[in-house]
């Protein structure tokens, strides 16, 4: 279903005061008559000297003041510049509930302006509750039936259709129209933008007769009051658009889109968002046409202009707002690859074209958190830098609530943790609204295939994988799909089809299920690796063979996997002379290829190993808090193994209790040593009850290495889907199932649940996704996770893995090491002393080096040479090595 544009009504006739504002009320007269004319650069310039007149005549705290912003946001808003219009209207709404108070008739205009911006970036959550709000002051103080209700149920109606409740959507249409009809004749209610909406309604549900007759009398109507070329026409435009072409009218229907575009191109420029809508519904017609040359050059004009909306709005949003905003917006994309997908190779553009929308729109929303954190570490602004420590102290709390055992289904635990919600939301986007050093990181070069190629050594090839909703042209059937774009310097790049998601992600899902009942025994047979190798090579065949000819000659290979391919170590899968991968190639991972271009930004490196093993799970807060680090040379060589010996998972926190690792107190003693003798810098080790979180959060700034030996966990998501991939992130879940939540590391005290472990001034030794990702590691070169499905996450489709890589990246270290499946504890010990010693000069031939090394030991003692003992650690992030 189209959206339609949501109704703005500020009225500014009705402002009116004596001498004392003559000046600020002509330029607002003349801000208005712009605006009229829908020259909203004039009207906003205008307005903006009204705003300074009033201000320096009236104060900054008066109502004609808030009238005012509420004016600039209406005009931001339509010019399409939603960050400037919120910010308007923020200032708007706090003016007049301070003098008004929150019940006010205006208080329910500046609600109603500030819901519209929050439709506009798909938070339909947020824009219904306002306008319901805004409702309840309207009719309690003005009426049931009063013309102000008009714009509140239409705008309302409109955010119901969009999440396709059509029944409340019709009822609340025709609740504003007997409004309109009552207070202003049946002449005004034909004329009303709610007429549009209401026949859009009809298309979605396929009354398709209704619609257009509604349509032609909106259309005519409009043209009669406001003329051919208003752009109040182009929802009735579009609508009767859509309605041909379901009715297979194409040529009417491109005469409509076309008139709807000039229109729009005229009124707001070339780069608004309403072009790009005009534009993808222009692609789907040619498509369905099989004019496909117009259709990609109409769909790729459509996913620049929505790929630059969501960098100008990033700036302004909460992380899951801008995962949401991202995903009404992926639709452009997946457009452009549908469109693509159905040409025929000889009218195909160049890859180049194509590889650009690719590594642009894949990973932004990621790349932006990341600049976004680490404009708050540069940041110097003293109020800033409150704002951000009282966000990661609120963070803490959230984890703190969310493990203390209760159900997060349990009431009183959903309202605090909604609650906290709201304010760590709304402090995160106050935080990048506010931080002048984020939007000096906003102004990068465009993200390019030459860009990225530039940056490829003649021996080193990158594979971007795609997954992306194929849409039909008349979008009554989708599939998902998976591509692959192969970059080399040494040739154009190559775009392949592998196929659909279903197909691949059920293959993942046999490769994941493996593991996890390998996992119950922990040594393989000779039974289980031929079952491996049976699975493994069947993957292997659909998303790496087709790849093969334009990277064999290779010596690494970058992947910057998508959906379920997040979670298959690709060295471990087998070719077609049935050996490993990692046998032919390095292999290293990134999160998009856009990746490349960031870690260009070499800060300077940290200094040093930082290293936490054999954590005492049991220590009380006293014994983990005051504790003085252990020198390396002190470390015990006791060795214990557990009954079970792998980093296991936990499942759950109510019940669950972390038994002991001996065997990583030996792993840290042989990192420890390793690193000074291989790095010759300073060591820092913390075993037992100082392996704490507390000391990690203290000691892990400025060092180039942290290494933590313990448990790990991943919690899957509720409820459980079909497919790993389809797992994605869900961001109107409550704070408590946040996906950064679901992933962590145990450490010092995490079985303890003495008094006072609840206290926010006190660590619980249970390390969460969700707070590394307020932490400060800027110039840590690498963090290695040796912890059970470190690498595991909440799978978000174009964006990675929501989960503790994904958050030990967010805070600044270039590359993680981190597992994706249970490993081994004592094959774990020997992968870590032989990383630490290799000599080779990038980590990804250092993890090559010691994956090889311990295939060559197993073969030699005849033994399963199975990945489960080698092949569960993939770094992700920077292969080269500082020094």
């Amino acid at each position: 279903m189209k959206l339609h544009r949501i109704s703005f009504v500020i009225c500014l006739s009705f402002i009116s005061v004596d001498c004392v504002g003559q000046t600020w009320k002509a330029l607002l007269d003349q801000a208005d008559s712009a605006y009229q004319r829908w020259e909203f650069d004039s009207s906003i310039s205008l307005a903006q000297l009204a705003l300074d007149s009033a201000a320096s005549q009236l104060g900054p705290e008066d109502t004609i003041v808030a009238r005012i912003w509420s004016s600039l946001g209406r005009c931001h808003y339509f010019q399409g510049n939603q960050m400037a219009a919120e910010s308007c209207l923020r200032k708007s709404l706090e003016i007049r509930q301070r003098i008004l108070g929150p019940d006010d008739p205006e208080v329910a205009k500046s609600l109603s302006g500030l819901a519209a911006v929050y439709a506009s970036w798909n938070k339909l959550a947020d824009a219904e509750q306002l306008y319901r709000r805004a409702q309840t002051i309207q009719e309690t103080k003005l009426g049931a039936d009063h013309p102000d209700l008009i714009t509140t149920f239409n705008n309302l109606a409109i955010v119901y259709a969009t999440g396709r409740d059509f029944v409340q959507a019709e009822q609340l249409f025709q609740k504003a129209l007997i409004i309109k009809e009552k207070h202003f004749g049946l002449e005004r209610r034909e004329l009303a933008s709610e007429q549009a909406s209401l026949a859009s309604v009809y298309a979605a549900q396929g009354r398709f007769p209704e619609a257009e007759d509604v349509y032609l009398r909106h259309i005519k109507n409009r043209e009669k009051v406001h003329g051919a070329n208003h752009p109040w026409l182009c929802n009735g435009l579009r609508g009767l658009a859509n309605v041909y072409f379901h009715q297979g009218n194409y040529v009417a229907a491109e005469s409509l889109l076309q008139r709807c575009l000039a229109i729009d191109e005229h009124t707001f420029g070339s780069s608004h968002r309403d072009v790009a809508v005009d534009l993808q519904e222009i692609s789907r017609l040619c498509r369905k046409q099989g004019e496909f040359t117009r259709a990609l050059a109409s769909a790729s004009r459509a996913v620049t202009i929505a790929h630059r909306d969501l960098l100008d709005n990033a700036r302004v949003l909460s992380e899951s707002d801008v995962l949401r905003y991202s995903r009404y917006l992926r639709q452009f994309t997946n457009n452009y690859l549908s469109c693509f997908h159905d040409t025929p190779d000889s009218q195909r553009p160049s890859p180049f074209l194509v590889g650009d929308i690719i590594v642009a729109t894949k990973g932004q929303v990621s790349e932006g958190l990341f600049e976004r954190q680490k404009s708050l570490v540069l940041e110097n602004d003293p109020d800033i830098q409150k704002l951000a420590d009282e966000l990661n102290l609120m963070r803490r709390q959230a984890a703190r609530i969310y493990f203390r055992g209760e159900s997060p289904n349990a009431r009183p635990l959903r309202d605090t943790l909604e609650s906290l919600a709201a304010v760590i939301k709304e402090r995160e986007a106050d935080l990048a609204r506010r931080s002048a050093s984020f939007r000096r990181l906003q102004e990068h070069k465009p993200i390019t295939v030459d860009r990225i190629l530039s940056l490829l050594p003649d021996t080193v090839g990158l594979i971007e994988y795609v997954r992306y909703e194929y849409t039909l042209p008349d979008r009554d059937s989708v599939e998902p799909r998976y591509l692959a774009l192969c970059l080399s310097s040494s040739e154009n790049p190559q775009l392949k089809d592998i196929g659909p998601a279903a197909d691949i992600d059920s293959l993942v899902e046999d490769y994941r299920n493996h593991f996890k009942r390998l996992s119950q025994s922990g040594v393989p047979s000779p039974a289980d690796e031929t079952a491996y190798r049976q699975v493994a090579r069947t993957l292997s065949e659909k998303v790496f063979k087709p790849l093969l000819p334009s990277l064999s000659d290779k010596q690494l290979i970058l992947i910057a996997p998508d959906g379920a391919l997040n979670i298959v170590s690709f060295g471990s899968l087998i070719d077609d002379q049935n050996n490993y991968l990692i046998e032919r190639h390095a292999v290293h991972f990134l999160t998009a290829g856009r990746d490349l271009i960031r870690l260009q930004d070499l800060s300077r490196p940290g200094s040093g190993l930082l290293a936490f093993g054999d954590p005492d799970y049991e220590a009380v807060i006293a014994d983990r808090s005051l504790q003085l680090p252990i020198p390396t040379e002190h470390v015990s060589m006791s060795v214990n193994y557990p009954s079970i010996p792998t980093r296991s998972g936990v499942s759950g926190f109510s019940l669950a209790q972390a038994t002991p690792l001996p065997n990583t107190r030996r792993e840290v003693q042989a990192v420890a040593e390793s690193w000074a003798a291989r790095w010759q810098e300073s060591t820092r080790v913390y075993l037992g009850p100082d392996a704490s979180e507390e000391k990690l959060k203290v000691e892990a700034s400025g060092k180039r290495v942290i290494h933590l030996a313990t448990h790990g966990y991943f919690l899957e998501p509720a409820p459980h889907r079909e497919t790993v991939s389809e797992k994605a992130a869900d961001d109107d879940h409550l704070l408590g199932q946040h996906p950064l939540l679901l992933s962590g590391l145990l450490l010092a005290g995490a079985n303890c649940h003495e008094p006072g472990t609840d206290s926010i001034d006190s660590e619980d030794g249970i390390l969460t996704a969700y707070e590394v990702a307020g932490m400060n590691l800027y110039g840590t070169e690498w963090v290695v996770l040796s912890a059970c499905e470190s690498g595991l996450g909440v799978i978000t489709t174009g964006e990675g893995v929501y989960g503790l890589r994904r958050s030990f990246q967010m805070a600044g270290a270039r590359t993680v090491i981190s597992s994706l499946w249970p490993v081994p504890d004592k094959q774990t010990v020997s992968f870590m002393r032989h990383l630490y010693s290799s000599q080779e000069k990038s980590l990804a031939e250092m993890m090559r080096t010691v994956a090889l090394k311990q295939i060559s030991d197993i073969r030699r003692r005849n033994l399963p040479d199975h990945p489960y003992t080698w092949g569960a650690f993939v770094a992700t992030g920077e292969w080269r090595l500082q020094r």
